[in-house]
């Protein structure tokens, strides 16, 4: 198991910097290829060409700042070089959460991403930076069904045993999704987030894989 004290610590350097603060804050090109499908979901490693459709999902309302950690609206080259950074992360993914449908000729023919995972593996523990889904894919299981396919690929092919993740207090949907996926609360800290003096309330959960 990690250290709680690094484990705080790197989380409070992950919701580090000016605009972009919060769960979810990254950089670096992701280096762990996915490419994973069940229930009706294909997770598959982001691409640069699907930059127009991460680009709409960061700015789709005023609640997807819990997720990604960004306030103001953000430009499409804004994000790429925010997301495809050239200082690599050789831990780090990033996936889009594709919808499957039987009217394609393949699963992975989805046009567009609805969603977007990211976070990074070290030794055996999952650290889950990021989950976002589009608002009209919401309340559909998408959420959840990815979470638990992320999961179950990291347990069978990496041997993950456990995974983290942070949420911001006042985020009570999030927290109640993360509780419904068995994830339980760890420890609280507070920060100032999202470029502002108030304190936010930070739990970091775990779960055993």
């Amino acid at each position: 198991m990690w250290n709680m004290k690094y484990i705080v610590r790197g989380s409070k350097r992950a919701m580090t910097g000016m605009k972009y603060e919060g769960p979810g804050w990254e950089t670096g090109e992701p280096m762990i290829e996915i490419k994973t499908s069940g229930n009706g979901i294909l997770l598959k490693t982001l691409e640069r060409s699907k930059l127009a459709a991460v680009t709409e999902l960061y700015n789709c309302g005023r609640d997807i700042r819990y997720a990604t950690g960004v306030t103001d609206h953000v430009s499409c080259m804004e994000l790429d070089e925010r997301l495809f950074n050239p200082e690599t992360d050789e831990n780090g993914f990033m996936t889009g959460i594709y919808v499957q449908s039987p009217y394609l000729a393949a699963p992975d023919r989805q046009i567009q991403p609805v969603g977007l995972i990211s976070g990074s593996l070290q030794s055996k523990t999952i650290w889950i930076k990021l989950i976002a889904i589009l608002p009209q894919y919401r309340r559909k299981g998408v959420g959840s069904r990815s979470a638990r396919l992320l999961l179950h690929h990291f347990k069978a092919r990496y041997g993950a045993s456990e995974a983290f993740l942070s949420v911001i207090g006042e985020n009570r949907a999030g927290m109640l999704f993360w509780l419904d996926q068995g994830f339980s609360e760890s420890v609280r800290f507070s920060k100032k987030l999202f470029g502002a003096e108030k304190q936010y309330e930070v739990i970091i959960m775990q779960k055993k894989l």
